[in-house]
């Protein structure tokens, strides 16, 4: 499926481009950032929703002190 796609380095500096001060965000920004890599330098911010979803979701978990990722709700 993706053997004519360009590879990335040939994508990157279209995504340096397109990243450049805005305002990033990804449902699971620690995930995508290993693709993405130094292109998310240039952002201004990055932000999970995933994340803010969990807080939303409010569901805590006091042994990891932190909000239970949505995976563990079973829809994803």
């Amino acid at each position: 499926m993706v053997r004519n796609a360009p590879r990335f380095k040939v994508l990157k500096p279209m995504l340096n481009k397109l990243f450049k001060g805005k305002h990033v965000v990804a449902y699971n920004m620690n995930f995508d950032s290993v693709f993405l890599g130094s292109s998310l330098r240039h952002a201004a911010s990055l932000h999970c929703c995933m994340k803010a979803y969990a807080e939303y979701y409010g569901e805590y978990d006091p042994v990891r002190q932190s909000f239970k990722w949505p995976e563990r709700y079973g829809f994803l």
